[in-house]
């Protein structure tokens, strides 16, 4: 054994090494979260008028619902009495759960729920997927009904949430998930980033909000309230059909009589909402994916993500093969037109824009036969007659040729299908 002297001096040595090690760790940690809290927003990403405008609507006892986590998380959470929040990027998702604990905030529930469709490699969308679209976001979307607990059968008029910010993805398709889930006539939706070049699309919302105040100091912030025509036992029904629940929502739109239930299923279920809560009424779906898309809308893509849920229906397949035509894209009118055949051979149309699309490619032996398929299904076709004229005065060897190349042909008919 060493001396008792040696052996303080050691014991102090030990002390001392340990007393600066664990100063080092708590200066590291200390560095390290107040690196982490600059790099973190205090606030949420809007302008002073818009978060002064948007604090009148918390308070003590509320329940809040954002779409879009972040600065504004921590910030409103000690506003209310409990903030659910939805984000779509997990790393962004890590990075706030980190921060509100860090903060001791504890009033507030995150989910992170990533996209259904995630863009490809190299950063775009899945061809047939819209930006921000249902089929994109749908799980992201129905998170709201998820955190409130309830199944549809459960639901009634009394709803969850007082307050809902929007500031994330699909925010006219959040605005709609929500309607049956609001608390009372009191209770608000904000829609952040409500300017000039934007509105068009976020307007869809008006449907079945009213504007209570827009303010456009910023990006722009707008306060909805749902308005007093919306019957929530048609919201509740038109959900119950797009999740196939079919007797159930027929059962509730009982209540608000047949012709009645018709009509406003209609208007507030498949006729309007189809594109972001895809229905299970597919003709209807389809009729306005036409409406729109004879109105200079967005039919084509309406049609495109249709085609996706239900890669057959003939429609939808003949309203592309029309639409590229038109657009002088005949190599995808015609793959439209052949898919539009495969399901729906009896229908002259889809052969007779098959033709068009042939001939204007210069398959001139192609669109021959599909003209002469049309005259099988209806004889007195105009459009395959004519054509089949022109084709008619070219000598027999030159049909085999390609358009260009066929010196001998004559003027092709003019003819422009219609929608």
């Amino acid at each position: 054994m060493g001396r008792p002297e040696c052996r303080l001096v050691r014991f102090l040595f030990f002390v001392l090494v340990g007393c600066l090690v664990s100063c080092f760790d708590k200066t590291s940690l200390a560095a390290a979260a107040a690196a982490a809290e600059q790099d973190f927003p205090s606030k949420p990403w809007i302008s002073d008028d818009e978060l002064v405008f948007l604090r009148t609507f918390l308070g003590p006892g509320k329940v809040m619902l954002e779409f879009g986590s972040g600065g504004s998380t921590s910030y409103f959470a000690p506003m209310v009495s409990k903030l659910y929040s939805i984000e779509h990027n997990r790393t962004w998702c890590k990075k706030v759960r980190s921060t509100l604990l860090r903060r001791g905030i504890t009033n507030v529930e995150l989910h992170c729920v990533e996209p259904d469709l995630p863009r490809i490699a190299d950063g775009r969308l899945p061809p047939h997927c819209a930006r921000s679209s249902y089929l994109q976001y749908q799980t992201y979307i129905n998170s709201a009904a998820r955190i409130a607990g309830r199944e549809v059968r459960q639901w009634s008029k009394g709803g969850f949430y007082d307050v809902v910010f929007i500031d994330g993805r699909a925010r006219p398709q959040c605005a709609w998930a929500v309607l049956p889930l609001l608390r009372d006539e009191g209770s608000v939706v904000l829609v952040h980033d409500w300017d000039d070049v934007r509105r068009k699309y976020y307007e869809t919302a008006l449907r079945w909000y009213d504007v209570i105040e827009h303010v456009k100091g910023g990006p722009g912030l707008v306060a909805l309230r749902r308005k007093s025509n919306v019957s929530a036992t048609v919201l509740l029904a038109t959900k119950a059909a797009n999740e196939g629940q079919i007797e159930l929502a027929q059962s509730m739109m009982e209540r608000e009589g047949p012709a009645v239930a018709t009509r406003k299923l209609y208007r507030w279920g498949a006729g309007e909402i189809w594109w972001f809560y895809p229905t299970v009424d597919v003709e209807l779906t389809y009729q306005y994916a036409l409406k729109t898309y004879k109105n200079g809308g967005r039919g084509v893509e309406y049609a495109k993500e249709l085609i996706h849920l239900r890669p057959k229906h003939g429609g939808s397949l003949q309203l592309l093969a029309t639409h590229y035509h038109n657009a002088a894209q005949y190599e995808e009118s015609v793959k439209y037109s052949l898919r539009a055949i495969d399901v729906a051979p009896q229908i002259p149309y889809n052969h007779v824009i098959l033709g068009l699309g042939q001939y204007k490619m210069g398959s001139l032996l192609q669109a021959e036969k599909a003209f002469t398929a049309v005259l099988q299904i209806e004889s007195n076709n105009t459009i395959a007659l004519g054509y089949l004229k022109v084709l008619s005065r070219l000598p027999e060897a030159c049909r085999w040729k390609h358009l260009t190349e066929a010196v001998c042909c004559v003027d092709e008919s003019p003819y422009t299908p219609q929608e």
